[in-house]
């Protein structure tokens, strides 16, 4: 398990190659978005600009002069009122945004965790929902909606290491916290 961002700096540029796209590519996908055209693969199109300008800033690599370039105009718009939006070829979120589903699946393996190291299911519960900032209702929806992941059987340890760089740590054996 990853544990920092200097290790998984490391996954990033050792052991998996990361291809950026081209000045040429990256011009291309601008002059779309300035040309006022907007939909789902324009979007898509400035998300994979600006991920690869912060995946480039996180690793410390050269950004690109014709991202940056886009991404200080962009700014300028933002500044004269132009709406944050449209500038960045962005769509607006759609108002029924479907659900995490690994929120859902990391509060029933949490709960089942929880209880492998000893808590009753109602503790547990109780705890997974302070743990989870959300309704202990809410917790009981999660556990049955993925509950079912018996099959999904991870090393207790594993799971409270995970729990524990999630900002989620697992109470001790014994129940407290």
């Amino acid at each position: 398990m990853i544990q920092d961002d200097d290790e998984l700096r490391s996954f990033l540029l050792d052991d998996a190659p990361i291809s950026h796209p081209s000045e040429a590519q990256l011009n291309d996908w601008i002059a779309r978005i300035r040309s006022d055209e907007r939909g789902p693969a324009i979007d898509g199109i400035a998300r994979v600009i600006i991920r690869d300008f912060y995946l480039r800033n996180f690793l410390g690599i050269e950004q690109s002069r014709v991202a940056t370039g886009w991404l200080a105009e962009s700014l300028s718009e933002i500044l004269d009122h132009k709406d944050p939006l449209h500038a960045l070829g962005l769509l607006p979120r759609p108002n029924k945004r479907p659900a995490d589903p690994r929120k859902g699946m990391d509060v029933a393996m949490w709960v089942a965790c929880a209880e492998r190291i000893g808590l009753s299911h109602p503790e547990a519960k109780r705890q997974a929902a302070e743990a989870f900032h959300m309704d202990e209702s809410n917790v009981g929806k999660l556990i049955r909606q993925y509950g079912g992941l018996k099959w999904m059987n991870p090393d207790t340890d594993v799971l409270i290491e995970y729990f524990k760089l999630q900002g989620r740590p697992l109470p001790s054996a014994s129940g407290n916290k």
